[in-house]
């Protein structure tokens, strides 16, 4: 099975951890739940015997506050505590976060934050800040409500942060992907 499969409609979390796998992808869908063309599903329907995790932000606040309204895990912390608990429960050695967009930031971010062994990100941007609006990739209203939320910390507005955050010992593969078509 791929969670792709099932990835439609409205759910903004589902997985497949019944597999006999040493691996996990954890894929970040991007703005609006977009799963960044066909690279990004042909990829996961590729790996049906890895487990994997599929994460849509319906809050579209960039990751930064949960995923869903419908969730007890509205700020970076509970967010993080969610993904270790689902990773602990995976019980695997190896885990890669894949994200495309806004959700190539987010696997940037919380890959790092947690130590993942991997990060591939297709087409990310590594700050959230009003440029994004000028290059139409994301809308005004959300840069605004994301900036000037008093939950999200500044520090993760910025991902060259995570160079004071993360320990020296952070070890995470960082796989960035971009071409002009993913936009």
């Amino acid at each position: 099975m791929s969670v792709f499969q099932y990835a439609v409609g409205d759910i903004s979390y589902v997985e497949d951890l019944d597999v006999a796998s040493e691996g996990l992808i954890v894929y970040f869908a991007g703005f609006n739940g977009g799963l960044g063309g066909t690279d990004f599903i042909e990829f996961g329907l590729q790996v049906p015997k890895t487990k994997q995790i599929f994460i849509r932000d319906r809050n579209s606040m960039l990751y930064r506050r949960g995923i869903s309204p419908n969730t007890n895990n509205d700020t970076i912390n509970k967010f993080l505590g969610f993904l270790k608990n689902r990773i602990l429960y995976a019980n695997v050695k190896n885990v890669t976060f894949w994200g495309n967009s806004a959700g190539a930031n987010a696997a940037l971010m919380y890959g790092n934050l947690l130590n993942v062994k991997s990060v591939v990100a297709v087409a990310p941007f590594s700050k959230i800040d009003k440029s994004l609006c000028i290059y139409k990739i994301l809308p005004k209203q959300t840069i605004d409500k994301v900036i000037n939320d008093p939950k999200i910390p500044e520090w993760t507005l910025d991902l060259l942060n995570l160079n004071n955050i993360c320990e020296s010992s952070v070890t995470t593969n960082q796989i960035l992907y971009d071409r002009s078509s993913h936009r």
